[in-house]
């Protein structure tokens, strides 16, 4: 068993126009990831009549996207070290050359919410880089926006 952590943010604002991807991670050099759980929700259309459909996906990448923020995930055992792996969140400018792992469509006001069976887990090998994406510009998630992402780091 690997160390596990979470990585989260809570009511973001985005920009409406853009695609983005809502978390990236590159596995650290010496150890694996793997992805246990993901989550997306927002809370400003709650009970509004517009609901919004928004394409969901893991994919790997060969290069970093920009214009989000590092998020520094939490470890579940309070005695585990930081994790080496690099998370960012929120980048507006999408990562590059992407080769889609799964994919879905999710109503914005139900939320997304990913948790594979354990022969489905997405794995991240040592350097390499995954993003949990949308892939489509939304019209209406641009405010109120949280997500969260679990993943073990097997050394």
């Amino acid at each position: 068993m690997g160390r596990v952590y979470t990585a989260s943010f809570v009511e973001q604002t985005l920009p409406a126009t853009n695609p983005f991807d809502v978390f990236e991670i590159v596995a650290p050099a010496t150890a694996t990831i793997e992805i246990i759980s993901a989550n997306i929700s927002q809370k400003i259309l709650s009970g509004d009549a517009a609901a919004e459909m928004l394409p969901v996906i893991f994919a790997r990448a060969t290069s970093s996207g920009s214009g989000g923020a590092t998020n520094t995930p939490a470890p579940h055992n309070l005695g585990h070290a930081a994790t080496g792996a690099t998370v960012e969140e929120r980048n507006t400018t999408i990562a590059g050359t992407l080769t889609r792992l799964f994919s879905d469509t999710f109503n914005l006001q139900a939320g997304f919410y990913y948790e594979p069976l354990p022969r489905a887990i997405l794995t991240i090998p040592p350097s390499g880089r995954v993003v949990l994406s949308i892939p489509t510009a939304g019209t209406l998630i641009t405010s109120g926006l949280s997500a969260s992402i679990t993943f073990e780091e097997m050394d």
